[in-house]
């Protein structure tokens, strides 16, 4: 049993996330001042190739800064991402639709765990409008106005791919904060009502 999962559906994209940890670590894998941090893609079908191996490098790299692992040192974070559902035969960046879900989901399931973090980070994918590229945003959402920990609120990871110009990336930049800032208000909402459930829960 997970110690913590989401799921999360973003048009023919779904994602099941879940979190274990932390929990024994291979000796290996062992680092002395914080948790080893394990992140592995599971296909819709098939076998896992060498897209969800980029997939997963691309995610360590989105969330790992925002995830305080030295709160577990000597120890295993295991996060284990389902592909469900992800329609992607007429897609030219298929893999960024795929990351921009995969943030999110990821995000969720590491509260649901009670995973200490020092904020959480809202994604959008943009594709600029004749498709000669597309991007990744990722906003950190701290819950607040300010910092926490050392993370401000704003942009703090982007993926982009395909042809473009500092002027297409500034207009695209633009419509990514946007949408990150919806998806970051239905992710507080989430975890709002998450943190609801569990104190009247404990409460009877």
């Amino acid at each position: 049993m997970a110690d913590g999962s989401a799921q999360y559906t973003d048009g023919p994209t779904t994602l099941l996330a879940s979190i274990n940890g932390p929990i024994e670590v291979k000796p290996r894998d062992e680092i002395p001042l914080e948790a080893y941090l394990e992140i592995t893609i599971r296909p819709s079908a098939g076998v896992t190739s060498v897209r969800e191996k980029h997939l997963e490098a691309l995610l360590r790299s989105a969330i790992s800064p925002l995830i305080i692992r030295t709160a577990y040192p000597r120890t295993l974070l295991q996060i284990t991402l389902q592909v469900i559902q992800h329609e992607q035969a007429s897609m030219a960046y298929a893999l960024h639709t795929l990351l921009t879900s995969a943030i999110v989901v990821v995000m969720l399931a590491l509260v649901d765990a009670g995973v200490p973090m020092r904020g959480m980070l809202a994604a959008a994918f943009v594709e600029e409008g004749d498709g000669s590229a597309a991007h990744v945003f990722g906003y950190a959402i701290t819950g607040g106005g300010g910092g926490w920990g050392g993370i401000k609120e704003g942009l703090v990871f982007v993926e982009s791919d395909g042809v473009f110009d500092e002027k297409g990336f500034v207009a695209a930049s633009e419509v990514g904060r946007k949408k990150c800032l919806e998806v970051g208000e239905l992710m507080k909402d989430w975890v709002r009502e998450k943190v609801g459930k569990d104190m009247k829960y404990r409460l009877k």
